[in-house]
């Protein structure tokens, strides 16, 4: 219990004493196993006059009863759930229990395929983007999440808030303009975005992602090692959200054209966990983070949100926590254990 306290106000109190300059330089960050969902809790506690969330999948009680909580004392609650993920029994419960308690939800739009975006902002004047879902499995999990008081980031994730609330009465995929630079959107600017990402590392890239499939995002990795940039990428070798071994192709292809690949093997653990973030770490100094997975579908019909950042504390935790699940992956290439069971 105490390391789990520790590691929370280490993460937390850094952001509390930024100064409103950059992004970057008022930018924080949490990650699970070790935070779990206590910063988003957290910051929905601290809410006074609003909160705005979209979320792929919601069911953990805490953070509903923190939400409720929230609407009862007046807040203005908001939040857009994957229209597809309320037509399964848990996440309807968790619907209804949370508009008993006040709290306004709504079905995203069917102009999607998926909204997958996982983001908050509280009061107008705190962002969080993540790449975790709000389910109570976050204890063998590797997520990350960015929280900032940039209010050019603010901006724009409402005016994609509001537009997603109209999308969602009219069925639409509208995306309003968007402008600002450390922002990346699904279906519009991500792939572009996070290849140009990619093309600008001269020595080194480390990569975590859930889901490839994406040629493009794949060339640039693969175009990045023949360049003599060190690539090195973990997903799972056990996908839990399609065929099992989607990824093992992917993995032996880039790594037959120079990528270092690995492949986080089950049982996951605190100590192995699932690799569900999608990050990106270029040259130690310039970081993506979100929902947008490395696959066509998250990339070109999916609602996806993430953010790219230079912050030397955060990027510092990324490169720790990412040798650490290197050390627990596996090559695509070694004789694979079995996903069944």
């Amino acid at each position: 219990m105490r390391k789990y306290f520790i590691c929370v106000l280490c993460v937390l109190s850094p952001f509390l004493t930024y100064a409103h300059q950059s992004i970057d330089d008022q930018l924080s960050i949490y990650y699970s196993p070790d935070a779990s969902h206590a910063p988003i809790i957290q910051g929905i506690q601290s809410a006074q006059h609003s909160i705005q969330m979209v979320i792929f999948h919601i069911n953990d009680k805490d953070v509903e009863d923190a939400l409720i909580a929230a609407a009862q004392k007046g807040v203005k609650v908001q939040v857009i759930v994957d229209g597809l993920s309320l037509k399964l029994p848990s996440f309807s419960s968790s619907k209804r229990r949370m508009e008993k308690g006040g709290v306004v939800v709504t079905a995203s739009s069917s102009g999607f395929k998926i909204t997958h975006q996982k983001t908050m902002v509280v009061d107008d004047k705190t962002a969080y983007v993540t790449t975790m879902n709000l389910t109570k499995k976050v204890d063998s999990t590797r997520d990350w999440g960015v929280i900032t008081q940039d209010q050019r980031i603010i901006a724009e994730m409402d005016s994609v808030f509001q537009a997603d609330l109209s999308n969602a009465s009219t069925g639409q995929g509208l995306t309003p303009s968007l402008s600002e630079s450390h922002l990346l959107w699904s279906p519009v600017n991500a792939e572009q975005k996070l290849i140009q990402l990619i093309q600008r590392a001269h020595t080194k890239i480390i990569s975590t992602v859930e889901n490839l499939g994406n040629a493009a995002i794949q060339k640039a990795f693969e175009d990045a090692a023949a360049r003599g940039v060190d690539v090195r990428m973990i997903s799972p070798l056990c996908d839990i959200a399609v065929n099992a071994n989607h990824n093992v192709s992917y993995m032996k292809e880039m790594e037959s054209k120079g990528v270092h690949a690995r492949l986080m093997p089950n049982p996951q653990t605190a100590t192995q966990p699932y690799m569900h973030a999608k990050m990106i770490l270029v040259d130690e100094t310039e970081a993506y983070l979100g929902s947008v997975n490395f696959s066509d579908n998250s990339l070109h019909n999916s609602r996806e949100a993430g953010i790219i950042f230079q912050n030397s504390k955060a990027n510092s935790t990324i490169k720790n926590e990412f040798e650490k699940d290197w050390n627990q992956a596996i090559s695509p290439t070694s004789t694979l254990p079995s996903c069944a069971g």
